[in-house]
């Protein structure tokens, strides 16, 4: 708990130097960066904390959580992650299940067919929890509040609205458009880890003004994917920014992603 304002300011600031360790779910943190992250709140201690941050970890009165619980071991179950894992509290493994199946997909003879699978089960799961519960159970002081990690905490919010928005607004981008999404990331790794290198170092020397900083990551990350398509490029656009939302709260309507970044 000590750590989690600051953790939830600093957590994508140094995911840079992750490198994208989780191949297909971009900009999630790194657990290997809480070292990092308490040396950035030492040196910038007097920085303001995100709007929503600094909320208490207490548990939201608009979740059930024994109900959350039961519906995540369903969801897991559904979209075929290994059942011998328990997913609660654990970030981890749900980032580590669904980049296992994404893998699983460059050698699929029907990647659409496996990722359709799993967008349903993801489906399900926020049908039964409904709007409100989302809210409640799917926030970063909530989830400390039974138990989780920082890190656990954040790493969960962020794989949801990750996914959520590949299986929702994103999905028919992501089918269409499936096997050159796998190719364009293997093909240009090099070029989303300097993406991420020059986010981490801009970060590190404007931390208090980050959303600059987060509007040229999310650019660079989608230009990787034009020439797949302005819509896969647009789209993966999107889903770091929508992950990078879940820590930097001040950067909400401050910047969108723009078709007509990648159409030159």
């Amino acid at each position: 708990m000590k750590y989690l304002v600051a953790f939830l300011i600093f957590a994508v600031a140094i995911t840079a130097s992750a490198h994208f360790g989780y191949p297909y779910l971009l900009g999630m943190t790194d657990d290997a960066r809480l070292a990092i992250i308490e040396s950035a709140i030492a040196k910038n201690s007097k920085s303001a904390p995100s709007e929503g941050a600094s909320a208490a970890a207490v548990p939201s009165a608009a979740c059930n959580y024994a109900q959350f619980t039961n519906y995540l071991a369903q969801f897991a179950l559904e979209a075929g992650f290994d059942q011998s894992v328990n997913y609660t509290n654990n970030g981890d493994e749900l980032v580590y299940e669904v980049n296992a199946l994404f893998k699983s997909l460059e050698t699929s003879s029907d990647p659409t067919t496996a990722f359709d699978k799993f967008c349903v089960a993801q489906r399900q799961f926020f049908n039964l929890l409904d709007v409100d519960q989302i809210e409640g159970c799917i926030n970063a002081p909530a989830l400390v509040s039974w138990g989780y990690s920082d890190n656990q905490a954040v790493k969960t919010v962020q794989f949801f609205s990750q996914v959520n928005y590949q299986c929702t607004a994103g999905f028919r981008t992501y089918i269409g458009n499936f096997g050159g999404y796998l190719n364009a990331y293997a093909a240009n790794i090099n070029v989303l880890n300097k993406c991420e290198d020059t986010f981490n170092a801009t970060l590190s020397t404007s931390p208090r003004d980050p959303c600059p900083a987060v509007d040229t990551y999310t650019t660079c990350v989608g230009s990787v994917y034009k020439n797949v398509s302005v819509d896969q490029a647009w789209t993966a656009c999107e889903v770091v920014r929508k992950t990078n939302l879940v820590v930097f709260h001040e950067c909400r309507g401050v910047f969108l992603c723009q078709l007509a970044a990648f159409t030159s």
